[in-house]
């Protein structure tokens, strides 16, 4: 997915590895969905963009794919398997990237996915009133939809404003929303300015080579 132009190949890692995600033919990302008794629901299978890391329009399942007959689908969140410690919070996302984004990002939470903003609804939300819940919803109207739900629901539920306080794009997510931070983060930092430097003066980037010079915050 090209993750690690953003965080460190070892967390990028261990995280995938904790969701469970894996690949398809054709470079493909499968989100598997598994239950609180590490039963294997099904897999979402999807493409994107490595430069990107924006869906590139294939979308499908993996019992769809195997041409499983007589399937009987019940999904189940994305990250449902890491529901098991009731005391750590819960943060809901709307697609399994932004799970992912969330969960390299953000990782007080465990990050559960719904998979889009239809398939939150009270029932699901009511399910997890054992734990603290907040929404990271998309930007927009997913916002709006999500938070009357909230306010339905027969448990606190926190729903994020962040994205909602951004110049960012109606629609846009929390990979959204982190890719433009590292972005801000990696502009500002002392790495760009030497490449600046080292760009206006050839001698000066010999000479770091040369020396084996090293940039420390």
């Amino acid at each position: 997915m090209g993750l690690t132009k953003y965080f460190p190949e070892y967390l990028v890692l261990e995280v995938l590895q904790r969701y469970y995600v894996g690949t398809a033919k054709g470079n493909k990302t499968i989100f598997w969905q598994v239950n609180r008794l590490g039963q294997v629901r099904t897999g979402k299978v999807m493409q994107y963009n490595s430069a990107t890391l924006k869906r590139v329009g294939y979308i499908n399942w993996v019992h769809h794919i195997t041409k499983q007959k007589d399937f009987n689908l019940k999904q189940v969140f994305f990250g449902a398997h890491l529901l098991i410690d009731t005391a750590r919070p819960v943060a809901i996302a709307e697609g399994e990237k932004n799970a992912i984004f969330g969960a390299l990002y953000y990782p007080q939470y465990n990050w559960i996915a719904v998979g889009s903003i239809e398939m939150l609804n009270l029932k699901k939300l009511n399910a997890l009133r054992d734990y603290q819940v907040t929404l990271f919803s998309d930007k927009g109207k997913a916002f709006d939809k999500w938070s009357k739900i909230a306010e339905s629901a027969c448990l606190d539920v926190y729903v994020n404003t962040v994205l909602e306080n951004t110049d960012l794009n109606e629609g846009d997510d929390i990979a959204d929303l982190v890719i433009t931070i590292k972005k801000e983060q990696y502009l500002t930092s002392p790495e760009i300015l030497i490449n600046q430097l080292t760009n206006k003066n050839v001698y000066l980037g010999q000479l770091i080579e040369k020396f084996d010079l090293r940039v420390y915050n």
